[in-house]
């Protein structure tokens, strides 16, 4: 029987289009491309994936690995080269257009580009120079120019070379020759290729600046059909032509007329790119050089380009042009040797007789030719070795054949001889599929030489081929025996025989066949001690168990027939009745006692270690070389030193288990002994992990739940992405969904339900004690009846009731207004709108019922002040917009203009402000702005110039101020026309630029504004016009010089500070109409914000209270507010949240002559008291904002009750009258300061303030009031209970905007203040809620957290809860008995931290390991003294299936407290758990499965290597002393210990 080589048809299980004269070209993956003169088809394993037809000749196509560029990461794309362009195809999707200015003559890819030859028309030689311009170039970059290659300075490239040959990769690493063939001389000259590493990344616009006037001809339009599977494709297939989506299309373009269109191709919708034709010269002269040529041969050869095919392959150094002449059918390989920075110098050739030759493409057997013989027998020969391999036949089962197309790998195409050529796919068998085979040949690389390494791999594949069951092992015995074994000198035939014996005539007949002159005999020993550490791997695999017996046979039958030492031939406990003892090849022993990993690893917990030889060291070579053959025992041998070295708190070991990447499934593969110790470290690590340790050792050690954070697409919106937790989203079928709508009872919501339910799920879990969220979502509900009471007297008539009545509906009717004040800190970012669906916005219901008669009293809107109705609309619609979250994604201008009315109202409006509040008009188009801004609706321009300008704060968009500038008239250039826009939407216009140019210290704007404070405005109808005018301004221009006081060089000469402390202190006899003193409020207000937190005492010290009587009667009450106001917030730190605190800011003349707690009688002389107390609160609110400091909301409410009593005095005179009027703005602001200050967390103390505030309805109660309260009763509650203030100094200021303690009149016309700022506080929120979630659902829990500063205090909490100010905390820990433990050390930075900063979300894995139920169950067990297994009571607790279980003999070695264990988690339910949970090798269920492994091998071992595997466990946890076991406890061990003795006790009785 003749030798032959083994391959398998592939063909019929791999489908092949039958495709008339095509071409196939093999890649990575399965992937195939079959090339037509102008069809390229794409397919993945049997699948036709894609078909691209062009209308011009195809040169080429294939896969090139690109350098990034742009958009564009360094992926492999598809590239197809035409005559005049090149198709580049991204797998993202994205694709490129690159045209040539020449025609392409021929193109070759390579690992980063291709090569391209130009196609010479005879003319280009210039006349001038009398030197030929560039006719080969590269293209490296589908968005950069090409680059030219050049020839050396001792070297020509000819007009009449073309290339025949270049490396597809390598080049510069492995490969440095390509080929030319000059069609005059008929000769193929080799070129050495030098190219530049470095590739220009180009981005797009700098590309075209840098491109040269080109002349090129019109790229031919693509024309692509994708189809998502092709089950088959028709022989007679006709190319059906779509036009491709251009939205995917990138063009790149080597002309500069046109280069700008192309580019213009990417964004734009045209079906089909055309490229004018452009006449004129070539400039190819100036391109950039990365690819040098020099010549290093010439070879003839008469034959016509037609008939050659020429290839390249390389092997250790030496790189070979093969030449394939299909006319004579002779191949010749020319060699070079490779010099290391040297030119390649030619050494020898190899020729043979073949119809055609092509290199084997296989990146781990370089150097293979694969020879087509005959039309029916492939062989494989290796030139630079000079190996032949049997041939391969096929004829009988295969068509005969005229060429090998491609190959990749162990895949070959070749092509038939038929008429159709059609193409076969072969599979070389080159390399076993056995890991333990590919190990043992792996090593004859280490052994021998190069050749004799190729040499057995030769006589493995016959030897596999001879085999009738095609055993790979057995193949490699019969190697073995082939080269080792004395056939001439054992001719009698052996007695015994085992598997090894019985392959000697197999061996016979491959030792005859291949003359192998080389002795094997010094060689043997090494290569049997290399198998005895082959051996030794394979015995930490258990998966293995039956090759360590095949290896241990073989191992013993060598050693025999060497001659070696018992010690050798007992060691692998073959039974020797089995064995050939006659010694037949009598050589040395290398090592004297066979190398032992377990006795070595034993040993490394005892003083005498013994030494274990490595692969490395047999073969002298580098450590690495063990990480190559002996994997495992380099990783089990690294990990144990270091586990003897290193403390259990170590990190060493982690880490080294992280480089190693060892997985859990690894190490249930090892053997017990080896992989308890390591299980048990990582238990440890499980209940003490690091923060800073990287995601995989987290995950090794089964922490879930700290790497959960780490995620890329983890989200820290208010509900994580994967959490799909909420009951609706059951699947239902289609029957139901159609019926549901039908019905019309399918409710459905414009917004993500499962984000609002994961809110809501939170916020209950904080206020799950009691009512009160229910109760606060009652208070500001605005679609509900609003319900009243009226106490009736005996004596009232109808007509008086009934007017009564009207009466208090009107007053609930402005109540219910301002409820969206509330209601927007309420529900502040939680929800996520549908982009498909109109955000709805919920309308008043103003109807009142009125007990004790149930009385409803409708009352429809033009009841109320029209203003305040409008404004009650405006702040509907920005609560709307502030319940949009600023995580929400895709809210673009398009969506905005969506959810646009047909005309402009203010709901709309105040929902453009709430959408830029939270920073959604970043993206508005110039048309969305003038459809908005166009009719000239003044809230609307109100909502979104301050929207936009939020949106875009600190940026100074160039166009928002172009919009700004134009509604406000201080902003237009001097001589422009009066645009006749309203005041309040200049006060907003100033109010934007500040917030544009925010914390900028712009020099010009701040100019304007500060000019705005002090100057009169023309427009102002009123008094209040004219001071909210200033307000504004003063407001900008505090935000562009936020915090700058002490450094405020932007601003020098223009005396901003001395200009606004005249505007602030000024003290006059008389004022006139339109004075200074309405610049008060805005210059008090600028200080204050200019100079925040700077603690300028002299700033502060001239905006000091006047401390004499006469001198206070010159300032407004409001105004000595805001000095105070102003002054607290300079001089920040010495601010306290005490009583005492807020009575040294009353001067001493005040303090003397009232006090709040004393006052019975109101007179208009205590309302500068009130005015100076209302100051002090504010500033104290201002610095404890959301603290929830008690010492602080005491003081705060110990003056809010006093003013609640003082309030409900009756005022018989207009003096006494305004003093209330004045008490009641104290109260409104004690009541919102006690909320900020209290702000998230729901105190009842002040909700029941607050909900007493809230329920009055009086007509001396107005409509500031009732804002006040609401928003008080909102951001009691704020987001849910999940927000808190930021402390910045931009937090900090736009809470004060929104807190201006100054509150409208409905029965005003004009206010001070800007409603439209009262939501500013949305500016200053940040997310302060600690939420825990469970890592396996990611639903929240309430666990107890602790929390501890840095002052060294602590607190204990309840998650959810809100956090302090995170620059206080110390760290942060989850010490719950359920979960395992995470501290979070703020002193450590690690990235887990800041993505915990950035969510405040903390995962938790709930325990599963042994220890978990360990004092529940030993009590539980103790108090009945008997197993739950028998325990009637128990009976329905667990199935039958657990009974039988725990009472099978397979479980006889578990205690009571085991099974007890075992089924308290079945009754959990633990079983339904997802996979990775118990295959972390950590689980309870692991341990139960390692108990019993462990039994039975201590009672009944099966094997010698089980007896070694407990020795190595006994001596580790002997070596732990007192240290703790947590995988197994120590009781378990000792029975384990107890059963090894008896059991040898017994064998030595016996």
């Amino acid at each position: 029987m003749a030798l032959v080589s083994p391959c398998l048809d592939l063909t019929r299980d791999l489908y092949l289009p039958d495709l008339p004269k095509h071409t196939t070209h093999l890649f990575s993956n399965g992937r195939r491309l079959l090339l037509l003169p102008n069809l390229v088809i794409l397919m993945q394993g049997s699948i036709v994936s894609k078909r691209l037809t062009y209308d011009e000749e195809l040169i080429t196509a294939s896969y090139v690995t690109f350098a990034k560029s742009g958009n564009n990461p360094e992926v492999e794309a598809l590239v197809v080269c035409l005559k005049h362009s090149a198709y580049i195809y991204y797998p993202q999707g994205a694709s490129h257009i690159v045209s040539f200015p020449f025609t392409v003559k021929a193109a070759f890819t390579f690992g980063t580009g291709l090569i391209l030859e130009r196609e010479i028309d005879g003319k280009l030689l210039t006349p001038t120079a009398g030197v030929y311009e560039p006719r080969f170039f590269t293209l490296v970059d589908p968005l950069g120019e090409l680059c030219v290659v050049t020839s050396s300075s001792t070297s020509v490239l000819s007009s009449h070379e073309s290339v025949i040959y270049f490396p597809a990769r390598g080049l510069n690493k492995t490969r440095y020759l390509c080929a030319t063939y000059n069609s005059r001389s008929r000769s193929i000259n080799v070129y050495y290729v030098k190219a530049s590493i470095r590739h220009k990344a180009v981005n797009g616009g700098q590309s075209i600046k840098k491109r040269k006037n080109f002349s090129i001809s019109s790229p031919t339009a693509v024309r692509i059909l994708e189809d998502d599977l092709y089950d088959a494709v028709d022989s007679s297939m006709s190319p059906v032509t779509v036009s491709m989506n251009m939205e995917k299309k990138r063009t790149s373009t080597l002309l500069s007329g046109i280069s700008s269109i192309a580019r213009m191709g990417s964004e734009s919708t045209i079906p089909e790119l055309k490229v004018p034709p452009v006449k004129g010269s070539l400039e190819l002269g100036n391109l950039r050089k990365n690819m040098i040529w020099t010549k290093v041969g010439l070879f003839q050869n008469k034959s016509k380009r037609l008939h050659l095919c020429v290839s390249g392959l390389h092997y250790e150094g030496k790189e070979a042009l093969v030449i394939s002449n299909r006319l004579t059918q002779e191949t010749k390989v020319y060699i070079y040797k490779q010099l290391s920075g040297n030119i390649p110098t030619y050494e020898c050739s190899y020729q043979t007789k073949c119809l055609h030759a092509y290199p084997l493409d296989h990146l781990d057997l370089p150097g293979w030719l694969v020879l087509l013989n005959t039309d029916s027998l492939l062989q494989l020969i290796h030139p630079v070795l000079e190996i032949e391999s049997p041939p391969i036949p096929f004829a009988g089962k295969l068509p005969s054949m005229s060429m090998i197309a491609s190959s990749y790998q162990s895949t070959l195409a070749i092509r038939s001889n038929t008429e159709n050529r059609k193409t076969y796919l072969l599979n070389l068998v080159l390399e076993p599929s056995n890991t333990v085979v590919s190990l043992c040949l792996k090593a004859w690389q280490y052994l021998s030489g190069s050749k004799i390494n190729e040499q057995v791999k030769v006589i493995w594949r016959a030897a596999y081929m001879r085999d009738e069951l095609k055993d790979e092992w057995n193949a490699y015995v019969v190697t073995i025996l082939s080269l080792i074994y004395p056939f001439e000198e054992q001719q009698e035939s052996i007695s015994v025989h085992n598997e090894i014996t019985e392959l000697l005539d197999s061996a016979r007949v491959i030792h005859d066949q291949f003359h192998i002159n080389y002795s094997f005999y010094d060689l043997l020993p090494f290569i049997v001690v290399s198998l005895h550490l082959i051996y030794e791997e394979v015995k930490l695999n258990s998966l293995n168990s039956s090759f360590t017996n095949k290896l241990g046979t073989l191992l013993t039958q060598l050693v025999v027939w060497m001659g070696w030492l018992e010690q050798w031939t007992n060691y692998y406990m073959i039974d020797q009745e089995y064995i050939d003892r006659h010694v037949r090849l009598l050589l040395i022993v290398l090592v004297h006692q066979p190398p032992d990993l377990f006795r070595y690893l034993t040993s490394l917990f005892s003083r005498n270690v013994e030494p274990y030889l490595q692969f490395s060291q047999l073969v002298e070579e580098s450590e690495e070389i063990n990480r190559v053959i002996t994997p495992t025992t380099h990783i089990v041998c690294t990990l144990f030193e270091i586990l003897l070295t290193s403390r259990m708190e170590s990190e060493a070991i982690i880490k080294a288990m992280r480089e190693f990447k060892i997985t859990p499934s690894f190490l249930e593969t090892l053997p017990a002994g080896l992989s308890l110790p390591l299980k048990n470290y990582l238990l440890y690590c499980q209940n003490n992990p690091q923060l800073q340790w990287a995601t995989t050792a987290l995950e090794l050690a089964g922490r879930r739940d700290l790497t959960a954070l780490l995620q890329p697409d983890s989200s820290y919106c208010d509900i994580p992405q994967e959490n799909k937790m909420i009951s609706s989203t059951v699947g239902r079928d289609a029957r139901s969904l159609l019926g549901s709508v039908a019905s019309g009872t399918d409710s459905f919501l414009p917004w993500d339900g499962q984000s609002e339910a994961d809110r809501i799920q939170i916020t209950k879990l904080i206020f799950d004690k009691d009512r009160r969220y229910y109760e606060i979502t009652s208070l500001l509900h605005q679609t509900r009846t609003q319900t009243a009471t009226i106490a009736l007297d005996e004596d009232t008539n109808e007509y008086n009731l009934t007017i009564l009545r009207r009466t208090i509906a009107a007053l609930v009717g402005v109540r219910t207004v301002t409820i969206p004040l509330g209601r927007a800190a309420l529900f502040y970012s939680g929800r996520m709108p549908f982009l498909t669906e109109k955000f709805p916005i919920p309308k008043f219901n103003l109807n009142t019922l009125i007990s004790p008669s149930m009385t409803t009293i409708v009352l429809q809107e033009d009841s109320i002040n029209a203003k305040v109705m409008e404004w009650g609309h405006f702040h509907n619609g920005v609560s709307s917009g502030l319940s949009i979250s600023p995580h929400s994604k895709g809210i673009t201008g398009s969506w905005v203009n969506f959810n646009k009315p047909k005309e402009n109202n203010a709901q709309h409006a105040g929902f453009l402000l709430g959408l830029g509040l939270n920073g959604h008009l970043k993206k508005l188009e110039e048309w969305h702005i003038y459809n908005y801004l166009g009719p000239k609706h003044p809230l609307t321009s109100v909502g979104l110039l301050i929207g936009m300008a939020a949106s875009l704060r600190a940026s100074k968009d160039n166009k928002l101020t172009k919009v700004l500038s134009v509604h406000a008239v201080a902003l237009l250039p001097q001589g422009a026309n009066d645009l006749n826009v309203p005041l309040i939407v200049q006060a907003a216009g100033l109010i934007g630029i500040g917030l544009l140019y925010l914390e900028t210290q712009h020099r010009r704007m701040s100019e304007i504004l500060l000019l705005q404070v002090g100057e009169q405005c023309a427009h102002a109808e009123s008094f209040e016009e004219q001071e909210s005018y200033r307000l504004a301004a003063g407001i900008g221009l505090g935000l562009i010089n936020l915090g700058k006081g002490n450094d405020l060089k932007g601003l020098s000469g223009t005396n901003v500070v001395d200009l606004l402390l005249s505007y602030a202190i000024s003290i006059r006899d008389s004022h006139s109409n339109y004075d200074m003193d309405k610049s008060g409020s805005g210059s008090i207000l600028a200080l204050g914000f200019i100079y925040l937190r700077t603690e300028n005492r002299a700033i502060a010290s001239k905006l000091a209270i006047p401390e004499s009587e006469p001198l206070l009667d010159y300032v407004r009450p409001d105004l000595l507010l805001l000095r105070c106001l102003a002054q607290n917030l300079i001089m920040w730190d010495s601010i306290k949240g005490t009583r005492e605190w807020i009575e040294s800011q009353i001067p001493n003349v005040m303090r003397q002559k009232y006090k709040i707690s004393k006052i019975r009688v109101l007179d208009s002389d205590q309302i500068s008291y009130f005015y100076v107390l209302a100051g002090a609160c504010l500033s104290l609110a201002i610095k404890f904002a959301s603290s929830q400091n008690h010492q602080a909301r005491d003081a705060l409410l110990y003056y809010l009750d006093i003013c609640i009593n003082l309030s409900g005095t009756y005022a018989e005179n207009y003096d006494q009258k305004i003093a209330l009027g004045s008490l009641n703005q104290l109260e409104n602001i004690l009541g919102i300061s006690v909320a900020v200050v209290m702000a998230g967390s729901g105190d009842l103390d002040v909700f029941r303030r607050l909900r007493v505030l809230h329920g009055r309805i009086d007509e001396l109660v107005d409509f500031g009031s009732h804002m006040a309260y609401s928003m008080a009763l909102g951001q009691l509650f704020l987001g849910g209970g999940q927000y808190g203030f930021a402390k910045n100094n931009f937090a900090i200021a736009a809470l004060v905007i929104s807190l201006y303690p100054v509150y409208p009149n409905e029965g005003s016309d004009h206010e001070v203040h800007l409603q439209a700022l009262r939501h500013f506080w949305a500016l200053s929120v940040e997310l302060r809620c600690l939420v825990v979630r469970d890592v396996e659902d990611g639903s929240p829990v309430k666990v107890p957290v602790k929390i501890s500063y840095r002052g060294g205090s602590c607190k204990q909490v309840y998650s959810p809860c809100l956090l302090p100010c995170l620059d206080e905390i110390a760290f942060i820990e989850v010490n719950s008995p359920e979960y395992f433990n995470v501290k979070i050390d703020f002193s450590v930075n690690s990235e887990y931290l800041e993505r915990f900063k950035s969510s405040l979300v903390v995962y938790v894995l709930e325990k599963r390991n042994y220890e978990t139920l360990k004092v529940s169950m030993t009590a539980l067990l103790e108090n009945s003294k008997q197993s739950l297994m028998q325990d009637p009571k128990k009976e329905g607790r667990h199935s039958e299936n657990t009974k039988s279980i725990l009472e099978s003999k397979v479980a006889h070695s578990l205690s009571l407290f085991d099974k007890g264990v075992y089924v308290h988690a079945n009754d959990c339910e633990m079983q339904d758990l997802e996979m990775h949970a118990i295959n972390s090798g950590l689980s309870i269920y692991n341990i139960f499965n390692s108990k019993i492994e462990l039994d039975a091998m201590s009672t009944r071992p099966k094997r010698a290597e089980e007896i070694a595997d407990l020795s190595l466990l006994f001596a580790y946890t002997d070596h732990l002393l007192s240290l703790d076991l947590f995988y197994l406890d120590a009781s378990f061990i000792e029975r384990l210990k107890r059963n090894v003795r008896q059991l040898i006790h017994l064998q030595a009785a016996a």
